[in-house]
């Protein structure tokens, strides 16, 4: 009998923390999310507007990510605590802007600690998952016969699997939403501050980042477990389209 009751304590208890964790890790990822806005939306004097890295960009890596976490979890490769710390990598992985690539990352994973140390809920080893999957997000321009590509120069075979989800969600717009993709590209160049003279050089090289993102794509998923795969390949669809609408475009 007591083990009975005790099991049945254990069990109340753990869920309550899942439940305690979720809503605090919720009540986390706003306030960053808030302070992406703050700084980068322009909606502030003391702020500067980014067209690209913005609270928008923010929103939608987290949405891309929790997807993918989600499949992760039902699957059995993560806890739900490893779902919220990827979701708060999501959201804080472009805190900070301007420095320098790699640089930015650093910054970025210093200010999320501050956020984390804020809520009392998360250790040192939280930190260390964290701070490895948002400088996987760290990438380095190069270019082949089809254009641009984006090297995430840290994701490694021992790459962890939160840092292989927020590196796919980060840069695979072009497999979830056509749209989207286009329209990012835009801002991005706006944000770059490259003249409309040079849209058609520009939409060119959107469209072999498409393809070289889409290249990439198979190497990214083979990092996730087999049973995993086919679910999250199934978020990613749209590479073709978004290949040929940037085609268009250059055309």
């Amino acid at each position: 009998m007591f083990r009975e009751n005790h099991d049945e304590s254990f069990i109340d208890l753990l869920e309550l923390n899942e439940e305690a964790l979720e809503k605090e890790g919720r009540i986390l990822v706003d306030d960053i999310l808030s302070e992406v806005a703050k700084k980068f939306d322009g909606e502030f004097e003391s702020s500067k507007k980014l067209e690209y890295h913005n609270s928008e960009h923010s929103r939608d890596v987290v949405e891309r990510m929790e997807k993918i976490l989600t499949v992760l979890e039902k699957t059995g490769y993560i806890t739900k605590k490893d779902k919220m710390l990827g979701i708060i990598c999501a959201a804080g992985h472009d805190l900070v802007q301007g420095i320098g690539s790699e640089i930015n990352e650093e910054k970025s994973v210093e200010e999320v600690f501050g956020f984390m140390d804020k809520s009392g809920i998360f250790d040192d080893e939280d930190k260390e998952k964290v701070k490895e999957a948002i400088l996987a997000t760290v990438a380095k321009m190069e270019t082949n016969e089809n254009g641009p590509i984006i090297s995430q120069i840290n994701l490694t075979e021992e790459s962890s699997l939160l840092a292989r989800a927020l590196a796919l969600a980060d840069i695979g717009t072009a497999g979830v939403n056509t749209e989207k993709f286009l329209e990012e590209g835009d801002k991005l160049r706006k944000e770059f501050n490259i003249p409309l003279a040079k849209k058609k050089d520009w939409d060119k090289s959107q469209a072999g980042i498409a393809i070289n993102i889409a290249k990439e794509f198979e190497n990214k998923l083979n990092g996730f477990p087999e049973d995993a795969r086919g679910e999250i390949k199934k978020q990613y669809q749209f590479f073709d389209d978004s290949i040929k609408a940037a085609q268009r475009r250059a055309s």
